[in-house]
């Protein structure tokens, strides 16, 4: 079964019934085709590619995640340019403090679990992971920057 938050058995089912049964699988098929198909909504179909892009750069450490509300392409999207001070220097040292935040937790649970990461996760390694799934064709996919329509 796909661990992604909202999958309960019988999606799972419908996306196994597509032969979606993997975290790569749901980043590379079709969303439009997988909602048709499945009868799963359009917008689901999204956010669920949205938490496998997390899941794949990140793995089980993307549980820590859930509770800073970082477990989806489009928020960690948010706090990448919020680093980059494109929304203000009140946006940009939020996002600091919830990175500095975000390397604690994920730290903690090393000191639980040495399978999730490894004690020398630093902040900057967590950072440059935000930036390639923010740099994610996919994520510019799902906030509509993919084209650039003039």
């Amino acid at each position: 079964m796909i661990k992604l938050e909202g999958v309960i058995a019988r999606i799972s089912s419908l996306l196994i019934a597509e032969g979606v049964d993997s975290i790569d699988q749901i980043i590379n098929v079709d969303p439009v085709l997988s909602s048709i198909r499945t009868g799963v909504a359009f917008k689901f179909i999204l956010h669920l590619g949205s938490q496998a892009i997390v899941r794949r750069h990140l793995g089980e450490t993307t549980e820590k995640l859930i509770p800073l509300g970082l477990a989806n392409a489009r928020s960690i999207a948010d706090l990448v340019d919020d680093l980059d001070d494109k929304n203000g220097a009140d946006a940009k040292s939020r996002a600091e403090a919830l990175l500095a935040a975000t390397t604690a937790s994920v730290m903690s649970a090393s000191n639980n679990d040495t399978a999730v990461v490894t004690s020398d996760y630093s902040s900057a390694c967590l950072e440059y992971n935000f930036r390639q799934i923010a740099n994610n064709n996919y994520t510019k996919f799902i906030q509509g920057k993919l084209l650039k329509l003039n």
